[in-house]
């Protein structure tokens, strides 16, 4: 069945090497969020959107690249709306946001997002170092 929906339809295929890579970098920040002395919502935050990149990982094998996708653009998605009310990490938050992001952007990179993340990459980044604008 999957031979048959492929024909119809190109799936983009990973590189296993660098998703192991970005698998292993997601894993040390989750375990570096959890160590932290962080604020316990932002903590929460980046540790549901670490864990759910870490299962789209482990899922791609089974799903392919929708599930990694859907993980990236769902942090994307809350990132941005965080950005707009100031409740977002920053630097004070041990760059933890920051990192985040570049880990994620080399996940979008590997999922094929890469064309929306390269804009947003200069407005998030420039965000997350400059902290809430009161």
């Amino acid at each position: 069945m999957s031979d048959s929906l492929a024909m119809h339809r190109s799936e983009l295929v990973a590189d296993p090497m660098e998703l192991s890579s970005i698998r292993n970098d997601l894993e040390e920040l989750l375990s570096q969020v959890l160590a932290a002395d962080l604020d316990a919502a932002v903590a929460t935050v980046l540790c549901r959107h670490l864990h759910e990149m870490i299962a789209s990982i482990d899922e791609y094998r089974i799903t392919g690249v929708v599930s990694i996708q859907d993980a990236v653009v769902r942090f994307i998605g809350d990132l941005e709306l965080r950005l707009a009310t100031d409740q977002y990490p920053t630097e004070k938050d041990g760059g933890f946001g920051k990192r985040v992001w570049e880990v994620a952007q080399r996940l979008a990179i590997v999922a094929g997002l890469a064309s929306g993340t390269a804009q947003l990459t200069t407005v998030v980044m420039a965000a997350l170092e400059a902290g809430p604008h009161h």
